[in-house]
């Protein structure tokens, strides 16, 4: 009887160890799920009070990564909410799925946002990943990347969103926040002048010039000094493009300064009526200092 009770103890044990695993698992899964509804609500508020709940549930160590690449640190996003510089309209969370590995836990969730956060316009569906890891008994968010959900692609579908865009739209603005400070410009002045082309054939064309350019008294007696105050003070290029209904991306096969020859400029859209916004995170070409980019036009006839 004893080698029987033995192997029925075994057996007992066996089945007992998952379920108390299964058990803390669960209970894990819950206190994240928790965390992430807090720091959904905290986003909704928003100002001194977001960043109060942010600091606590956020690591020192955390990165953000947006759609456009950039990178954010904790002291950015609570400066961010700290300034008003992160304004959240409205947050739906759906599909959240948590995967628990011991005190680390990978968060995915299908996120509906109308909101700017540092300078960036965030509107409709995006897939995030946020990774927790439990410090102290808080789980903190050391992670947070989020990708835009391309819409389902029909037969026809890229001729349909290229015909979206194409079209001559006239420049309005062009705003510029630097990542490094904070600074807003307006880089070519209150009143800069130009149009970009998209055509229904792919190509595209651009050119923008800065308000109040001195004109030339005469081409033959024109200064080098004159030359170079005409070239830093305007862009222009052309090249084939690419339009998914959500961002466009410029192939760059001639350019005024050829050191955008050859490059691909990947550019944010949003189409209301007959404005459309072209927003960016990429170094100036004039100078070179990484910025934030909104640059607004208005469609012509």
């Amino acid at each position: 009887m004893k080698p029987r009770f033995a192997i029925a103890m075994l057996l007992v044990l066996a089945l007992a160890i998952p379920a108390t695993m299964l058990a803390q698992q669960s209970k894990a899964e819950k206190e994240v799920r928790a965390v992430i509804d807090e720091l959904t609500q905290a986003n909704l508020k928003g100002d001194a009070e977001a960043a109060a709940i942010f600091d606590k549930y956020l690591g020192d160590d955390f990165v953000r990564i947006p759609p456009s690449g950039a990178i954010y640190t904790k002291a950015d996003m609570l400066d961010g909410w700290r300034t008003g510089k992160i304004k959240v309209d409205s947050l739906d969370l759906s599909d959240i799925k948590i995967h628990m590995y011991g005190n680390t836990a990978v968060a995915t969730a299908i996120s509906r946002a109308k909101s700017t956060v540092l300078g960036e316009t965030m509107s409709g569906p995006t897939r995030y990943t946020r990774v927790f890891v439990k410090r102290g008994g808080i789980w903190q968010c050391v992670l947070y990347q989020n990708t835009i959900i391309a819409p389902p692609k029909t037969e026809d579908s890229a001729t349909q969103t290229t015909n979206q865009l194409a079209g001559t739209y006239r420049l309005i603005s062009v705003k510029t926040t630097i990542v490094a400070t904070g600074e807003i410009t307006e880089p070519l002045g209150k009143a800069p002048q130009g149009y970009i082309m998209y055509g229904r054939d792919g190509r595209m064309m651009i050119l923008m010039v800065a308000e109040k350019r001195t004109k030339p008294s005469d081409l033959a007696t024109m200064t080098n000094q004159e030359r170079t105050d005409l070239f830093n003070t305007m862009l222009a290029y052309s090249g084939t493009y690419e339009f998914d209904g959500r961002t466009v991306t410029h192939h760059v096969d001639v350019s005024w300064n050829q050191f955008m020859t050859g490059t691909h400029q990947k550019r944010n859209v949003t189409l209301d009526g007959r404005k459309l916004v072209l927003a960016y995170t990429a170094p100036d070409p004039r100078t070179g200092v990484v910025s934030i980019g909104e640059i607004t036009w208005e469609k012509v006839d």
